[in-house]
């Protein structure tokens, strides 16, 4: 097995780097002196064998192979970090670790009270919620970042397998100054023609444009991406653009005065919400038994 020529501390550094946008600022994040700081980059350059990072004026600017290694380094820092505090509560009396995640930064209002049932029978099981997993559809579930993936629709996967949770409703979200919002409700074609917000440039299968877009035939015409749910609200409020969301991911929006929400198309638009686990994982385990969990309280009381 070939050894890594770059160890923790060069890693810690790019990243410090990529969050402070200069050498000064990453030197005192690591409490490190400006030349340490200076040294310990031209020796993660050297032992990289490339050059990360290029200077323009006061800004600097990453090559395809810096941007290469801070993408790992950022992963294997997260990974180490998550492991330690693993460790730390398996040390404590915790004897299992449960990630819950989704792309879909949702409503979890619903969570606190799931655990609390959960946790009075399955108390040295600890649960962690992971909102707005980063990367493709199931990755953080397949690089077991995260155990159970709250997704839209069944997952046909051979490795992967999924249990429906709750139905909901998406709808159009728009300003209550656009010129949508007194409609009764929308069509693919009306927010064509509009500015579109989304938390993704990546369509998500399940959503809308698996199951209003692509049936038409359209898509909109220009898109404004803004990487979270609440970004995506918050530029609707002001009037940027229009999107399409879950119900379950706008509590705050509902009563808003300031927002409209719109049915999509004459009769509705509906998602299915599923957990999807790896198959891998024990019948028997806390995984299955939260998701069992899961059903049975979102089932009968739903996500709001």
């Amino acid at each position: 097995m070939m050894r890594p020529r770059l160890n923790i501390d060069h890693l810690a550094a790019l990243v410090a780097l990529a969050s402070a946008g200069g050498v000064q600022q990453a030197a005192r994040l690591l409490h490190l002196t400006q030349p340490a700081m200076t040294y310990r980059l031209q020796e993660l350059e050297r032992r990289a064998g490339a050059a990360l990072f290029e200077r323009e004026g006061r800004r600097l600017r990453w090559t395809a192979a810096g941007e290469r290694l801070l993408d790992g380094a950022r992963r294997i820092l997260r990974e180490l970090e998550a492991a330690e505090s693993d460790c730390r509560k398996l040390a404590a009396g915790v004897r299992e670790i449960v990630r819950v995640g989704s792309r879909n930064s949702g409503n979890f209002r619903w969570l606190p009270r799931v655990l609390d049932r959960f946790g009075r029978s399955h108390p040295q099981v600890e649960v962690e919620l992971v909102p707005g997993a980063a990367g493709p559809p199931l990755q953080a579930l397949l690089d077991g970042r995260i155990d159970i993936d709250i997704v839209p629709g069944k997952v046909a996967r051979a490795d992967v397998s999924s249990q429906l949770l709750f139905e909901d409703e998406m709808v159009a979200l728009v300003s209550s100054a656009h010129s949508l919002a007194s409609k009764a409700f929308v069509t693919a074609r009306d927010l064509a023609s509009q500015t579109y917000v989304t938390s993704s440039s990546t369509p998500e299968p399940g959503l809308e444009y698996e199951r209003l877009f692509r049936p038409a035939r359209v898509e909109p015409a220009r898109f404004l991406q803004v990487g979270l749910t609440e970004a995506v609200i918050e530029m609707v409020r002001v009037n940027r653009g229009v999107s399409v969301l879950s119900r379950w991911a706008l509590p705050a929006a509902i009563d808003d005065p300031e927002l409209r929400l719109i049915r999509v198309t004459r009769s509705g638009l509906s998602v299915r919400w599923h957990a999807a686990i790896r198959k891998s994982h024990p019948r028997t385990g806390a995984v299955h038994a939260l998701v069992q969990a899961l059903r049975e309280a979102l089932s009968a009381g739903g996500a709001a």
